[in-house]
C-alpha cells in the first residue's frame, strides 16, 4: 500500500486509521463521537460513487475534523485533485493500482487540469 500526498510525493503508508467509513455512509447517521479520532479512511466502493467526497467534506465542516482523512479503495487519477479539494490528506494507493496507472497518480497532482470558473473563459485561463 502506498500513500500519495498533495505534493504529488509517494511514500509509504502509514498504519491502519481509527475509522474507516463506506464511501455511502450517509452523513447525517454520524455523531461527533463517531469522528473522535486521529485518522479516518473514506473507502471508495466504486469509481462512479462520489458520496465520499460528499462526506468528507461534511467531516472537515460540519464537525471540523482536524485529523488525517484519507481516501482509499477504487479511485483513478482523474479523481486525485477532487480528493484534495475536498479535504483528503492524501489517497491510499494499492500496487495493482499503482501498476495500471503508472505515474498518471502523480501526474494528476503535479498537473493539474485548468480549471474554469462560471464567468471565465477558455481563452482567458490561458492568458
Amino acid at each position: 500500500m502506498h500513500l500519495l500526498e498533495p505534493t504529488g510525493n509517494l511514500t509509504a503508508a502509514p498504519a491502519p486509521a481509527n475509522v474507516s467509513l463506506a464511501g455511502d455512509t450517509p452523513p447525517d447517521t454520524l455523531t461527533a463521537a463517531d469522528v473522535n479520532t486521529d485518522a479516518i479512511i473514506i473507502e471508495f466502493a466504486t469509481t462512479a460513487d462520489g458520496r465520499g467526497f460528499s462526506l468528507a467534506r461534511h467531516l472537515r465542516g460540519r464537525f471540523g475534523f482536524g485529523g488525517t482523512l484519507l481516501a482509499g479503495g477504487k479511485l483513478i487519477p482523474d479523481q486525485v485533485q477532487l480528493a484534495f479539494q475536498c479535504g483528503f490528506d492524501g489517497v491510499l494507493l494499492t500496487d495493482g493500482q499503482l501498476d495500471q496507472y503508472a505515474t498518471d497518480f502523480v501526474d494528476a497532482v503535479k498537473n493539474p487540469p485548468v480549471t474554469l470558473n462560471y464567468r471565465q473563459t477558455w481563452a482567458d485561463s490561458t492568458g
